[in-house]
Protein backbone atom coordinates (compact mmCIF):
# COMPACT_ATOMS: atom_id res chain seq x y z
CA UNK A 1 0.00 0.00 0.00
CA UNK A 2 1.37 3.41 -0.95
CA UNK A 3 2.25 5.83 1.85
CA UNK A 4 1.25 9.49 1.71
CA UNK A 5 2.56 12.00 4.19
CA UNK A 6 0.41 15.10 4.75
CA UNK A 7 2.37 18.22 5.68
CA UNK A 8 0.33 21.06 7.13
CA UNK A 9 1.81 24.56 7.02
CA UNK A 10 0.19 25.69 10.25
CA UNK A 11 0.75 24.64 13.84
CA UNK A 12 -2.45 26.33 14.99
CA UNK A 13 -4.58 23.91 17.00
CA UNK A 14 -7.78 24.37 14.96
CA UNK A 15 -6.09 25.26 11.69
CA UNK A 16 -8.42 25.28 8.68
CA UNK A 17 -5.61 23.73 6.67
CA UNK A 18 -5.27 20.87 9.16
CA UNK A 19 -9.03 20.37 8.94
CA UNK A 20 -8.66 20.19 5.15
CA UNK A 21 -5.93 17.61 5.72
CA UNK A 22 -8.39 15.51 7.71
CA UNK A 23 -10.84 15.67 4.78
CA UNK A 24 -8.13 14.78 2.25
CA UNK A 25 -7.00 11.90 4.45
CA UNK A 26 -10.49 10.39 4.27
CA UNK A 27 -10.37 10.50 0.44
CA UNK A 28 -6.95 8.84 0.36
CA UNK A 29 -7.35 6.20 3.08
CA UNK A 30 -9.17 3.69 0.92
CA UNK A 31 -6.09 3.32 -1.30
CA UNK A 32 -3.15 4.56 0.78
CA UNK A 33 -1.64 4.65 4.23
CA UNK A 34 -1.91 8.30 5.29
CA UNK A 35 -0.13 10.05 8.14
CA UNK A 36 0.57 13.64 9.15
CA UNK A 37 4.16 14.82 9.51
CA UNK A 38 4.92 16.20 12.97
CA UNK A 39 7.68 18.77 12.56
CA UNK A 40 6.88 21.28 15.29
CA UNK A 41 10.24 20.59 17.00
CA UNK A 42 12.31 21.23 13.85
CA UNK A 43 14.79 24.05 14.50
CA UNK A 44 15.45 26.73 11.91
CA UNK A 45 18.02 25.65 9.39
CA UNK A 46 21.59 26.65 10.24
CA UNK A 47 24.39 25.35 8.06
CA UNK A 48 26.77 25.35 11.05
CA UNK A 49 24.58 22.71 12.67
CA UNK A 50 23.42 20.90 9.55
CA UNK A 51 25.21 17.62 10.19
CA UNK A 52 24.94 17.50 13.93
CA UNK A 53 22.66 14.50 14.06
CA UNK A 54 19.39 15.19 15.78
CA UNK A 55 16.59 12.77 16.33
CA UNK A 56 14.10 15.31 14.97
CA UNK A 57 15.63 15.82 11.51
CA UNK A 58 16.61 12.15 11.29
CA UNK A 59 13.01 11.13 12.02
CA UNK A 60 11.58 13.67 9.56
CA UNK A 61 13.96 12.65 6.77
CA UNK A 62 13.12 8.99 7.40
CA UNK A 63 9.37 9.62 7.25
CA UNK A 64 9.72 11.67 4.06
CA UNK A 65 12.08 9.17 2.43
CA UNK A 66 9.81 6.22 3.27
CA UNK A 67 6.71 7.93 1.88
CA UNK A 68 5.56 7.55 -1.72
CA UNK A 69 4.13 11.05 -1.82
CA UNK A 70 3.84 14.32 0.07
CA UNK A 71 0.70 16.44 0.17
CA UNK A 72 1.37 19.98 1.39
CA UNK A 73 -1.64 21.84 2.79
CA UNK A 74 -0.79 25.34 3.79
CA UNK A 75 -2.23 28.76 4.53
CA UNK A 76 -1.09 31.81 2.62
CA UNK A 77 1.00 34.35 4.51
CA UNK A 78 1.41 37.67 2.69
CA UNK A 79 1.03 36.01 -0.72
CA UNK A 80 3.51 33.22 0.01
CA UNK A 81 4.23 30.23 2.27
CA UNK A 82 4.72 30.28 6.03
CA UNK A 83 8.29 30.22 7.35
CA UNK A 84 7.75 26.75 8.84
CA UNK A 85 7.14 25.25 5.37
CA UNK A 86 10.19 27.00 3.88
CA UNK A 87 12.32 25.83 6.79
CA UNK A 88 11.15 22.24 6.41
CA UNK A 89 11.84 22.24 2.67
CA UNK A 90 15.26 23.83 3.27
CA UNK A 91 16.14 20.93 5.59
CA UNK A 92 14.75 18.33 3.17
CA UNK A 93 16.65 19.81 0.22
CA UNK A 94 20.07 19.42 1.83
CA UNK A 95 22.24 16.35 1.18
CA UNK A 96 21.66 13.56 3.62
CA UNK A 97 25.42 12.92 3.78
CA UNK A 98 27.78 15.91 4.18
CA UNK A 99 28.74 17.37 0.78
CA UNK A 100 27.43 14.30 -1.08
CA UNK A 101 24.65 15.65 -3.29
CA UNK A 102 25.04 12.62 -5.57
CA UNK A 103 23.55 10.51 -2.77
CA UNK A 104 20.45 12.68 -2.93
CA UNK A 105 18.21 14.56 -0.61
CA UNK A 106 15.05 13.51 1.17
CA UNK A 107 12.82 15.47 -1.23
CA UNK A 108 14.45 15.08 -4.65
CA UNK A 109 12.17 13.18 -7.05
CA UNK A 110 9.56 12.85 -4.28
CA UNK A 111 6.04 12.96 -5.73
CA UNK A 112 4.14 15.94 -4.33
CA UNK A 113 0.93 17.88 -4.57
CA UNK A 114 -0.46 20.78 -2.57
CA UNK A 115 -3.64 22.58 -1.53
CA UNK A 116 -4.58 25.62 0.51
CA UNK A 117 -7.34 27.16 2.57
CA UNK A 118 -7.10 30.94 2.51
CA UNK A 119 -9.15 34.07 1.85
CA UNK A 120 -10.70 35.02 -1.45
CA UNK A 121 -7.42 34.28 -3.30
CA UNK A 122 -7.91 30.57 -2.50
CA UNK A 123 -4.23 30.56 -1.62
CA UNK A 124 -3.15 31.13 -5.21
CA UNK A 125 -0.06 33.04 -4.05
CA UNK A 126 1.13 30.29 -1.74
CA UNK A 127 0.35 27.59 -4.28
CA UNK A 128 2.32 29.39 -7.00
CA UNK A 129 5.29 30.04 -4.70
CA UNK A 130 5.21 26.50 -3.31
CA UNK A 131 5.19 25.08 -6.85
CA UNK A 132 8.21 27.21 -7.71
CA UNK A 133 10.10 26.14 -4.58
CA UNK A 134 9.26 22.44 -4.92
CA UNK A 135 10.33 22.46 -8.56
CA UNK A 136 13.60 24.17 -7.61
CA UNK A 137 14.46 21.48 -5.03
CA UNK A 138 13.73 18.70 -7.52
CA UNK A 139 10.39 17.36 -6.30
CA UNK A 140 8.17 15.57 -8.84
CA UNK A 141 5.01 17.70 -8.85
CA UNK A 142 1.56 16.48 -9.87
CA UNK A 143 0.58 18.46 -12.98
CA UNK A 144 -3.14 18.52 -12.18
CA UNK A 145 -4.46 21.75 -10.71
CA UNK A 146 -4.22 22.05 -6.97
CA UNK A 147 -7.26 22.83 -4.88
CA UNK A 148 -7.62 26.19 -3.21
CA UNK A 149 -10.53 26.83 -0.88
CA UNK A 150 -11.71 30.40 -0.31
CA UNK A 151 -12.94 31.51 3.09
CA UNK A 152 -15.32 34.41 3.49
CA UNK A 153 -15.28 36.81 6.44
CA UNK A 154 -18.12 34.81 7.93
CA UNK A 155 -16.12 31.59 7.53
CA UNK A 156 -13.21 33.09 9.47
CA UNK A 157 -15.60 33.74 12.38
CA UNK A 158 -16.15 29.99 12.82
CA UNK A 159 -13.52 27.55 14.09
CA UNK A 160 -14.98 24.86 11.81
CA UNK A 161 -13.97 24.60 8.14
CA UNK A 162 -17.04 24.57 5.96
CA UNK A 163 -16.28 22.92 2.61
CA UNK A 164 -18.74 23.31 -0.25
CA UNK A 165 -19.93 20.33 -2.29
CA UNK A 166 -18.06 21.74 -5.30
CA UNK A 167 -14.83 21.94 -3.27
CA UNK A 168 -15.36 18.35 -2.10
CA UNK A 169 -15.58 17.25 -5.74
CA UNK A 170 -12.36 19.12 -6.56
CA UNK A 171 -10.57 17.61 -3.55
CA UNK A 172 -11.76 14.15 -4.54
CA UNK A 173 -10.44 14.64 -8.08
CA UNK A 174 -7.08 15.87 -6.81
CA UNK A 175 -6.87 12.87 -4.46
CA UNK A 176 -7.66 10.44 -7.29
CA UNK A 177 -5.11 12.11 -9.57
CA UNK A 178 -2.44 11.99 -6.86
CA UNK A 179 -3.07 8.30 -6.13
CA UNK A 180 -2.82 7.53 -9.86
CA UNK A 181 0.35 9.64 -10.12
CA UNK A 182 1.96 7.77 -7.24
CA UNK A 183 0.91 4.33 -8.44
CA UNK A 184 2.03 5.01 -12.01
CA UNK A 185 5.42 6.20 -10.81
CA UNK A 186 5.91 3.35 -8.34
CA UNK A 187 5.04 0.75 -10.98
CA UNK A 188 7.42 2.20 -13.59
Amino acid sequence: MNKILIIVGSFRKDSYNHQLGDVIKRYLEKDCEVTFLDYQDLVFFNQDEEFISTTVIDRIRKEVTESDGLWFITPEYNGSYPAIIKNLIDWLSRPIVLNQYENGTAIIDKRVTYSSVAGKSKGMGVRDKLHELLKFVGADILNAPSVGIALTREDFASPILNISENDKVLISKQAEAFITFIKKESNA
